[in-house]
């Protein structure tokens, strides 16, 4: 039997855990032959061994760091929100004008207001076009 993750590694110690029965039967699956009285210990000490093994392959444990790093980042970036605007407070009346500070922005801000400046700008442009025309 080859373990190819560590979410493997933690399944399988779940299964010895909490489904003696279904393990019993996948033990007798594959071949391994324990005693009932037995049956827990030695199927510690066997996953304990597949562990130690899977642990000291340095690939394995590169991916594994890898692997917490990326879910890391993922739990990370779930819990921060998009804009952080300083602590002193939202002002009463924003102004299209006057912007909030971003800390820890990335520009892409900026470039979406001016966007929507130039779009807003010819929106109106188009709007008293028409009314001109029409005087």
């Amino acid at each position: 039997m080859c373990i190819n993750s560590l979410d493997e590694v933690f399944s399988q110690i779940f299964v010895i855990c909490f489904c003696t029965a279904h393990l019993l039967a996948l033990l007798v699956a594959t071949g391994i032959s324990v005693l009932c009285s037995k049956f827990r210990i030695e199927l510690l000490v066997v996953f304990q061994e597949k562990v130690r093994h899977f642990m000291d392959n340095k690939a394995a444990r590169e991916k594994i760091a890898q692997e917490l790093a990326r879910e890391s980042l993922i739990g990370i970036s779930y819990c921060l929100p998009d804009k952080v605007h300083n602590s002193e407070g939202v002002p009463q009346s924003v102004n299209d004008e006057v912007k909030l500070p971003v800390i820890n922005g990335d520009g892409a801000e900026k470039y979406r207001s001016e966007l929507m400046s130039i779009s807003d700008s010819q929106s109106l442009d188009t709007a008293t076009s028409p009314a001109n025309l029409e005087g």
